[in-house]
């Protein structure tokens, strides 16, 4: 991830370790990461996540070690990071009105997601 990261908690199952100084090196917001926190905390973040993020399971309670991903948060992670990739390449041809047409449309696409991996 090209340096240190910190942890932040949008679901009490996974972590995700974003860059802790919040350097991205130039990348763009990670829409991907963002719609999926934003569905595991069932609220609109304010605010949107940039750079490569690394997800895992919950820290062990015994020690300094990280468990592993569940099964079905691993199954809703591959799913909304496929829906937002399909849909970032269909605005190619039909492009949102607005930025918040562009987060609004990858929430519904989230919420029916994980309603669906549930």
């Amino acid at each position: 991830m090209g340096g240190s990261t910190e942890a932040a908690h949008y679901h009490r199952g996974s972590v995700l370790h974003v860059p802790a100084t919040g350097r991205t090196d130039g990348l763009g917001p990670n829409l991907a990461v963002w719609a999926l926190a934003c569905g595991w905390r069932t609220m609109e973040l304010p605010y949107l996540l940039y750079g490569p993020v690394a997800i895992t399971g919950p820290y062990d309670t015994e020690g300094p070690a990280v468990e592993e991903l569940s099964d079905r948060l691993t199954s809703q992670l591959h799913t909304v990071c496929d829906t937002v990739r399909e849909t970032v390449t269909g605005w190619r041809t039909r492009r949102p009105a607005s930025n918040e047409a562009v987060l609004s449309e990858l929430l519904a696409y989230t919420r029916r997601d994980l309603a669906a991996v549930s």
